[in-house]
């Protein structure tokens, strides 16, 4: 975990990695089931292995989305109803 507090901004990645997961243990996180978790939750596109489009993010944009599409539709319809009385 990379930059996990930001106590840990500054050093060498090799420190930074050694002190988020020392930030984390002192909170009580299993490190390695958050690490698993941000590594499951990221598509690999490319051969260098860069990460991008985090997965559980998408899914709740495409929740939000819905809900605005919802919304949007309400506000119409209520207004359409008083227009007519």
């Amino acid at each position: 975990m990379y930059n996990f507090y930001m106590d840990c901004v500054g050093g060498a990645p090799a420190d930074l990695v050694k002190c988020s997961e020392n930030v984390m243990w002192k909170a009580g996180a299993d490190v390695k089931a958050v690490e698993e978790c941000v590594k499951e939750s990221f598509v690999t596109y490319d051969r260098d292995g860069y990460e991008s489009d985090n997965k559980y993010l998408e899914e709740d944009l495409k929740k939000l989305d819905l809900l605005v599409l919802h919304a949007i539709q309400q506000s119409r319809s209520t207004r359409l109803s008083t227009v007519e009385i």
